[in-house]
């Protein structure tokens, strides 16, 4: 693979003035100061597309390293929001591996998702084409449902009683109630959408709690659908506040279980295979199981034989954990491949 594979989209990048600008005084005009005057700006700005729209990110946990890469042969992997591939970046040198996360058929592409699966609808497509410049047509695009998950389903105001989707799955459609079939404009869809997710993350930088965010979704409850995507990103934020608390109690226990198991069957219906988030929310369960077995051993429910018995069946489901662990760890840290 070269540089000439690779895309710029320099013409749908200049249309962003302000952005254009930017870098061309930022990047460009450097350029041109530090190695040569007579360098076409085009050639730049070009070169600077290639690496903002290719590039990946990475972080790791294990060293604290945060930054951006160009893999000329990965960037040429295409996005699909159901992808059956991910990558890992080996922060020690810099090497990148690509897995498959499930079983890929004969002949089918592989793919890898641009974005989160945790993403609705209007996050996604506003995502994708303002930053790769294309609109997805992937199965879970072409589904205003989303596989039945209805995670970026509306309440409807008027009616009070059916759910509000796209009509269809061009980003520029309609959103119309199920039940009063009342159509609503894209634009008033994102706005809601947008100052609701504000609020959201306006709640998670300030410390959050387990009550603040519970309130952010019975105050939101009139308007977002029980799964909707801001749902369970609140979700998966109680339930990592519940697993930090130093004495989980019975109930905190049983609500991380509850918790976690609806998070997983939800997104398991649009990312199948081993993935970070599963592998999160499948240690959340059994960290919660163990919690409630030593609970019942002390409170004498259960005897030692039982609890011995009861925690190996735990950590024998604690293997799934560890294949989404290998699929997530840069091929020198892990000792299975």
């Amino acid at each position: 693979c070269n540089s000439d594979q690779l895309m710029g989209h320099s013409e749908e990048r200049r249309r962003n003035t302000e952005a254009w600008k930017v870098v061309q005084h930022e990047v460009v005009d450097v350029v041109k100061e530090l190695v040569a005057d007579d360098i076409d700006d085009e050639i730049v700005h070009r070169l600077v597309g290639i690496l903002d729209i290719n590039s990946i990110s990475f972080t790791s946990a294990r060293d604290g390293v945060v930054g951006r890469a160009l893999y000329p042969l990965l960037a040429m992997v295409n996005h699909s929001c159901v992808a059956n591939c991910r990558y890992a970046v080996n922060t020690e040198d810099f090497s990148t591996v690509l897995r498959a996360k499930r079983k890929i058929e004969e002949g089918e592409e592989i793919t890898i998702n641009y974005s989160h699966p945790i993403y609705g609808v209007p996050r996604r497509k506003q995502q994708i084409s303002s930053k790769w410049f294309f609109s997805c047509t992937c199965a879970r695009c072409c589904d205003v449902t989303e596989f039945g998950t209805n995670m970026s389903a509306l309440k409807c105001s008027h009616c009070r009683e059916g759910l509000i989707l796209p009509d269809t799955p061009q980003r520029d459609s309609l959103w119309r109630c199920r039940f009063c079939s009342n159509p609503f404009e894209p634009d008033v869809i994102n706005e809601v959408v947008k100052k609701i997710e504000d609020a959201l993350y306006e709640v998670l930088d300030m410390n959050p709690t387990v009550k603040s965010l519970e309130n952010f979704v019975k105050e939101n409850s009139k308007d977002l659908h029980t799964k909707h995507y801001l749902n369970l990103i609140a979700q998966r934020n109680i339930i990592n506040l519940l697993t930090k608390e130093s004495n989980i109690t019975r109930e905190m226990a049983k609500k991380v279980i509850r918790l976690s198991k609806a998070f997983k069957s939800t997104l398991a219906l649009l990312d199948c295979g081993y993935s970070e988030w599963m592998g999160w929310a499948l240690k959340k369960i059994n960290k919660a199981q163990l919690e409630l077995l030593k609970l019942d051993l002390k409170e004498k429910k259960i005897n030692k034989n039982a609890f011995a018995e009861e925690s190996e069946t735990i950590w024998k489901s604690m293997r799934e954990v560890e294949n989404c662990e290998i699929l997530c760890t840069p091929l020198k840290y892990s000792d299975t491949v």
